[in-house]
């Protein structure tokens, strides 16, 4: 018998979970809390409204998107109204989390809602899932967008912002704990195109983006789309690059249809010159610090189409490729890893990686920031990707030997193994020297 089995017919328990509410039905919720009444002290304390109501859609559908029942939803708000009440943190139980014994044996106290409810969550606590879910669904509740986001065995949230001073919206992330936007996915649909479905976090920072930019371009950009997919194969692959320019120059941040043109893109020179083209745009309009992670997000989408596409037949035509991916800062480590091959065999690939870590080696920035020495890692994996199973231990073994007397970086004075030579050791199968 489970713990809740013999309230239920008590009525101690619901039966069931409330039912969601209809999209109508959510919206007049949300409007008629948007119209409460507070006073100039409470707003002040409540910081209402958390987020304009009447913000432009594209940076409301995080809020549109929550299915949680009214009833579950009216508990949270009424403690934020009357008392202030703002909790997005639970507890966190640890390793209890894990047992389920242990676990059910918290769920004995009978209450007024279901499984699956905000309230449950609070009163049974969790990990980071759980917490997640607390924080996103409380800034959903007091009218903010937002939602849980994966990172490396981590959930953490997003949620939308304004600021009524620049009169600017953003996407930020909060209960990171396993890295930064880089590594972040967020759970809510990404509808901009026929395929949604969850997508990194820079895709959602690029609609705030945009419609900063200017609601009326961004807008423009996506009917761009439409008419763009419904041109013929043919079509869309000849028009891939001018249709990206275009759109591009609506607004920078048309991210939709630079994944869009990169689909049909039918050779690397096409979508090199997509690449290029919105270098160049983004070199007018976009900041290099702020907008950094959309930058080389873009690149990266045009690398990877090209390494879906047949690799170049002659050593000269892969050179000549390889010095337009250098050109453009390429970190795509297979795709790399197969124009070396391309130039001059398993030789040339051999020397192309111990050349690429020795000037990781002497380079000045190393170890001050552990990101770069991640992305370094995962471009080591990359190249890992394209060696022979019965190979890689070798090859990485090889690899380690250039980090000998230089396997630790210090990060902000702590001493630490570089995700490089751990993600070799991993490859070659050795382990860790024993800590003296």
């Amino acid at each position: 018998m489970r713990f809740p089995d013999p309230y239920r017919p008590k009525g101690r328990m619901p039966a069931a979970r409330d039912r969601a509410p209809t999209a109508a039905e959510s919206m007049a919720w949300f409007i008629r809390n948007d119209r409460w009444a507070f006073g100039d002290k409470d707003r002040a304390a409540r910081e209402w409204p958390r987020f304009p109501l009447n913000a432009p859609w594209p940076v409301l559908l995080l809020l549109a998107a929550d299915d949680q029942p009214l009833r579950e939803r009216e508990d949270i708000w009424v403690k934020f109204r009357d008392n202030g009440e703002f909790r997005t943190y639970g507890e966190y139980i640890g390793d209890i989390a894990q047992q389920f014994d242990m676990q059910s044996a918290r769920r004995v106290a009978p209450i007024a809602f279901n499984y699956g409810s905000i309230q449950m969550m609070w009163k049974d606590g969790g990990v980071c899932g759980t917490m997640g879910n607390i924080g996103a669904r409380t800034h959903r509740i007091v009218g903010q967008p937002a939602s849980t986001a994966g990172q490396p065995g981590h959930c953490a949230i997003v949620f939308m912002e304004y600021d009524a001073k620049t009169k600017e919206f953003r996407c930020k992330g909060g209960q990171y704990a396993t890295g930064g936007d880089e590594v972040t996915t967020v759970h809510a649909g990404w509808n901009y195109d026929d395929k949604g479905g969850r997508k990194p976090m820079v895709f959602h920072q690029s609609v705030a983006w945009g419609v900063n930019d200017g609601l009326p371009s961004f807008v423009e950009s996506l009917a761009m789309v439409r008419a763009f997919n419904a041109l013929s194969p043919d079509e869309r692959a000849r028009e891939c690059v001018g249709f990206v320019k275009a759109a591009l120059a609506e607004n920078p941040f048309a991210l939709a249809a630079i994944t869009t043109a990169l689909e049909p893109a039918p050779d690397a020179k096409s979508a090199l010159a997509i690449a290029d083209a919105c270098a160049d745009r983004f070199a007018k309009a976009t900041d290099e610090k702020k907008h950094a992670l959309y930058r080389t997000t873009v690149r990266d989408l045009a690398h990877a189409r090209i390494a879906q596409l047949p690799a170049p037949a002659t050593p000269e035509e892969n050179a000549k490729l390889l010095a337009a991916l250098e050109r453009q800062g390429s970190t795509n480590g297979a795709l790399l890893a197969r124009c070396w091959r391309g130039v001059g065999g398993d030789d040339e690939f051999v020397k192309r990686c111990k050349a690429e870590i020795d000037a990781y080696l002497a380079s000045p920035d190393r170890g001050k920031d552990r990101r770069a020495a991640q992305k370094f890692a995962a471009e080591i994996n990359g190249w890992a990707k394209t060696v022979a199973r019965a190979a890689k231990k070798h090859w990485a073994e090889q690899l380690l030997a250039s980090f000998e007397g230089k396997e630790t970086i210090t990060v902000r004075g702590k001493e630490q193994v570089d995700p490089a030579v751990e993600a070799l050791r991993k490859i070659a199968g050795v382990k860790a020297p024993a800590k003296k």
